[in-house]
Formats: structure tokens, sequence, C-alpha cells
């Protein structure tokens, strides 16, 4: 998933050059996990990734009953769309070593909600194999 916001042109291969651009982290990850030819994906226009997106009849076509959840905003994005994956039944992980937010205080804030509110895994990516096997 990748925020859109306000861009009506270009696709995810423009995406993941603006993201080699900016450097930092954002190329970093990009580096690091890099799509595959098979990956899906789909571009988002607002906050969360259910909102406007096909994202949930892609979701039920593939029959995925749980999702793991990683992002740069956790108290925004990443919150939103546990938030509506939560209310459409889905099983949630948030690796808490996977997600970051402004400030550390805005982060520990979001994994406890989603742990708390939503029921949400915040193990680390290590444990992930013991919650989602083959995640």
């Amino acid at each position: 998933m990748n925020e859109h916001v306000a861009r009506w042109q270009g696709g995810f291969d423009d995406l993941l050059a603006a993201c080699h651009e900016a450097g930092g982290a954002s190329a970093a990850i990009v580096r690091r996990l890099p799509p595959r030819p098979h990956d899906d994906h789909v571009l988002k226009p607002k906050r969360s990734g259910f909102l406007a997106t096909p994202l949930p009849i892609l979701l039920d076509k593939l029959g995925v009953r749980r999702r793991v959840l990683t992002g740069v905003s956790a108290d925004s994005c990443v919150l939103a769309t546990a938030q509506d994956a939560n209310m459409r039944e889905f099983a949630l992980c948030v690796p808490q070593d996977a997600v970051a937010a402004i400030s550390p205080a805005r982060r520990r804030t979001a994994l406890a909600l989603l742990a708390q509110t939503l029921g949400a895994s915040v193990r680390s990516v290590r444990a992930l194999e013991g919650v989602f096997p083959g995640a």
C-alpha cells in the first residue's frame, strides 16, 4: 500500500521512483523490500488502505483473513487501515519494529491502541512466524 494523496496521474512505478529520489528511509525501504513482479499493489488516495480502493475486493478474491500492517505513520495511516480491517474481522498483526510515527510517544500510543482496542498483535518482526506462519 502506498499513499497517493492528491496525485491522479502516474502509477506504482512512479511512486517507487519518487522514493528512490527522496533518499533517506523511503529509499532504504524500497531497496530492501523491492516489489516482485508477481506482487499485487494498491495505490490509496486517503489514509486507510480500504477507503476508495479495490483492496477489499482483492483480499476477498485471495481469501485473505489475516493482515500484517507496517508503515511510517503508525498513528495515522496504519491505525486507520487497522480500524477498517478490524471492522471487516481480519486478524491483525502490526510488528512494533516495522512502524514509525512522528515521535516515539505517538508510536507507543498507536501501538497501545492497536493492541488494546483492536486486538492486534504488536510483537516484533522476528515473532511473526509464530503469529502468522509464512509471513
